[in-house]
């Protein structure tokens, strides 16, 4: 079976996109913060029973899926370093790598504390940077070639007042998409970001200070749909399916690329 790893697992669209690759058929590795472990937990079981059919001796069979859980701060290179030698251990050859993260707040640029700023970064962009390395690393020596995805946004393509630090991020994150797509392409690895529109649920960083914190959840959640060509919020659902497409036979010609699931929201 091929093997996926899917970072920021435990809910929201990480959890999506580790339940349609588990569809898939891929055998998985989920990771999240150790406080984010009793989602993972959850979600390990729902994997685990989807099965995977096997023949022996022409005989059907259905055996568990095999899910790996695993813990870790996804901006510390030790934390992700052991999620590739754990999930190589156990489930064998890496074949797919999501470096899914979102640490989203709401304020101004004049009123963000350096100490948000630094967090979002290290979240959002150290770590997928951290990914894209110690996974790329891991898939040139397999010698088989593979597939990097990392989360953009729609905040990364245009930006928005009131999200600066998120925004920085993400624009981040496109960029080296892009260049990781370059520098990786001899080694017959594919590297591709998902940017979403606003997504439901949407989750707002409790690094959010209180005065900006209902401001952020009425900018988000009255969001007037006739924005949108679609009529109605990206789900963690439709983010999924874009990444399935880019795992699969469909998606193989597709690399360096940031796909928007807006709804038609920036109609660029």
């Amino acid at each position: 079976m091929p093997v996926a790893i899917v970072t920021s697992a435990s809910r929201g669209i990480g959890r999506a996109i580790a339940l349609r690759l588990a569809k898939d058929g891929n055998d998985m590795a989920i990771f999240d913060f150790s406080s984010k472990r009793e989602g993972l937990e959850a979600l390990g079981v729902e994997i685990r029973k989807m099965g995977a059919r096997i023949h022996f001796f022409g005989r059907k069979l259905i055996k568990d899926r095999r899910c790996l859980i695993i813990t870790g701060d996804i901006s510390s290179e030790q934390s992700l370093q052991n999620l590739i030698k754990s999930t190589y251990a156990l489930l064998g050859d890496i074949n797919i790598f999501v470096a899914n993260t979102a640490m989203r707040a709401y304020n101004n640029i004049l009123d963000t504390p350096l100490d948000e700023f630094d967090s979002i970064i290290a979240v959002n962009l150290r770590g997928v940077f951290i990914c894209y390395q110690v996974a790329a690393r891991h898939m040139k020596l397999q010698r088989n070639g593979g597939i990097i995805i990392g989360a953009g946004s729609i905040d990364g393509i245009r930006a928005r007042s009131g999200y600066s630090a998120f925004s920085a991020s993400k624009f981040g994150v496109v960029g080296l998409t892009q260049a990781a797509a370059i520098e990786f392409a001899e080694f017959g690895i594919r590297v591709n970001c998902y940017c979403p529109g606003l997504v439901e649920p949407l989750h707002v960083s409790s690094k959010t200070s209180t005065p900006h914190k209902k401001e952020a959840m009425d900018k988000t959640n009255n969001t007037p749909l006739s924005n949108l060509l679609v009529k109605r919020l990206c789900t963690p659902e439709d983010v999924a399916g874009t990444v399935s497409w880019l795992c699969g036979e469909d998606g193989a010609y597709v690399t360096g690329q940031a796909i928007i699931i807006d709804g038609g929201a920036l109609r660029v």
